[in-house]
């Protein structure tokens, strides 16, 4: 993948993108693969979510937006 550098750029696209990146990373927290009474799944929920959140990370924001 290219070396984003988009973390101060705005766009509805990026909006999204970045919400998805958070409901992802929000997830991997929440789910807890170790206990005896975990999804039978969970293991593959951490899994695809850890995916998401590398596939999305070029596209976090890392600073306030540019000022036009």
């Amino acid at each position: 993948m290219d070396d984003h550098t988009r973390g101060r750029d705005t766009s509805p696209e990026l909006t999204a993108v970045r919400t998805v990146l958070t409901h992802a990373e929000t997830a991997l927290e929440r789910i807890d693969d170790t206990t005896e009474d975990a999804d039978p799944d969970a293991r593959d929920m951490r899994i695809a979510l850890d995916e998401v959140v590398d596939l999305l990370a070029p596209w976090r924001r890392t600073a306030p937006p540019n000022r036009r």
